[in-house]
């Protein structure tokens, strides 16, 4: 990633899409389902309505849980805390990853990516208008498709 000033790195190795996904976590004493909040490469947030005993230790992360072949990825909690909004968040990163959940998770990260990057060019159209070349004369012509 990007430095973001002299000296200063992002945390992240990976970056994070937002996401609102329904997940289950499954610790050796319980079973909780929740909401995936965010998801990289490595990690992400979910939020959940409580957490069973034992809620540091590493679990299951399952996405997609009522799919055919959900996505069943092994994690070790970053951080856990209350939410603002009720229940509690937990920041995770994946562990043990083989090669098919890498790719199925691959392609997640994928729409997700799509779909905020979409997002993102209509919020950029609705605040800035279409791109027009008095405004910006110092750019090349524009390349229409």
């Amino acid at each position: 990633m990007e430095m973001l000033r002299p000296g200063f790195a992002s945390r992240r190795k990976e970056p994070r899409y937002p996401a609102a996904l329904a997940c289950v976590a499954t610790w050796p004493g319980g079973k909780v389902e929740g909401a995936l909040l965010d998801l990289s490469a490595q990690g992400a947030s979910i939020t959940l309505p409580s957490v069973p005993a034992g809620g540091q230790a590493p679990f299951d992360l399952t996405l997609f849980p009522d799919d055919e072949r959900p996505l069943v990825l092994s994690c070790a909690p970053v951080s856990l805390g209350p939410d603002p909004l009720s229940g509690w968040l937990i920041r995770l990163r994946f562990v043990n990853v083989q090669k098919p959940q890498a790719e199925d998770l691959a392609g997640v990260l994928r729409a997700l990516r799509a779909e905020f990057m979409t997002g993102q060019a209509s919020i950029a159209l609705d605040r800035l208008g279409p791109v027009r070349r008095a405004r910006f004369p110092h750019y090349p012509p524009l390349m229409l498709r």
